[in-house]
């Protein structure tokens, strides 16, 4: 993949408080919910699932994020799904980034699972010069392999604008559905993270050409002021001592991410809930 152009973004900010949170598959456009597979609520279609990886960390800085030594390694399975159950086993995060993981793997994040302190992350597009673009509703969905019992992983996304180029600000978006699949492993379950692309300042029917995942650590807050926790928003680092919200888990009870160590997420899948179209 070619570098970034530019770390500075031109999307507008997002607002200080949200009253409901997004999720990273695309929402469903009118007929795609008959065609394709389906978790929970959301509904989409494979063909239009990214098809490249990269990992990222060494030292880069993204965003005005500094990232870790290192690159994430390790690939998971512990949720046992497969086409039967919607995802393209082929197209998994895992399967993606890592050459020689297994099909239907999750991309461990950061390299050693401990995301206290440690930042790692993953990069996602399309070949063939293919967008995502932002129309109705939520844009994209973000599956992550995790536990029922100990809940879900705080990691945050950001998008290049196909137009200019430029990345957005890193977001936190709560999980807001737990899909169980098969219940023969015990306690496995995928928690699924809607992302709407107008979070990010992109109008309607401008695209993105390119996504980035990363956990999430201690050191980091939501620009928003006013309430302790927050089930979206801008991320900032390094701001521990402001009047900052923390991001909120939305399952199990759990006030804060920092109760339970939850900051090593396994992405598992990203799916575009819109139809892609050429650049």
């Amino acid at each position: 993949m070619h570098k970034v152009k530019s770390q500075t973004s031109s999307f507008l900010p997002c607002p200080r408080a949200w009253a409901a949170a997004a999720v990273i598959f695309a929402v469903s456009a009118p007929g795609m919910a008959a065609e394709g597979p389906s978790a929970g609520k959301f509904h989409w279609n494979n063909k239009n699932t990214h098809d490249q990886a990269r990992v990222i960390g060494n030292d880069e800085a993204l965003g005005g994020i500094r990232f870790s030594p290192g690159l994430p390694s390790a690939a998971t399975n512990s949720v046992p799904l497969g086409r039967d159950h919607g995802f393209d086993p082929d197209l998994s995060v895992g399967a993606l980034a890592l050459p020689g993981a297994p099909p239907l793997s999750a991309l461990r994040l950061p390299e050693s699972d401990d995301g206290m302190y440690t930042r790692h992350g993953v990069e996602l597009s399309w070949s063939g010069d293919r967008v995502l673009p932002n129309l109705s509703g939520d844009d994209l969905l973000v599956a992550e392999s995790g536990n029922s019992s100990s809940g879900p992983d705080a990691f945050m996304v950001r998008v290049r604008s196909t137009r200019s180029g430029e990345w957005s600000f890193w977001c936190f978006f709560s999980p807001q559905a737990e899909y169980l699949g098969n219940a023969s492993r015990r306690g496995s379950a995928i928690f699924l993270t809607p992302v709407d692309l107008n979070v990010f300042g992109l109008s309607f029917g401008e695209s993105v050409d390119r996504i980035q995942i990363a956990n999430m650590t201690t050191s980091d807050r939501l620009d928003v002021r006013g309430i302790p926790v927050a089930k979206k928003g801008v991320v900032v680092t390094g701001r521990e001592g402001e009047n900052l919200a923390r991001p909120d888990p939305n399952f199990k009870a759990l006030a804060q991410f920092e109760e339970g160590n939850k900051f090593g997420p396994d992405i598992l899948y990203v799916a575009s809930l819109q139809y892609i179209a050429n650049r």
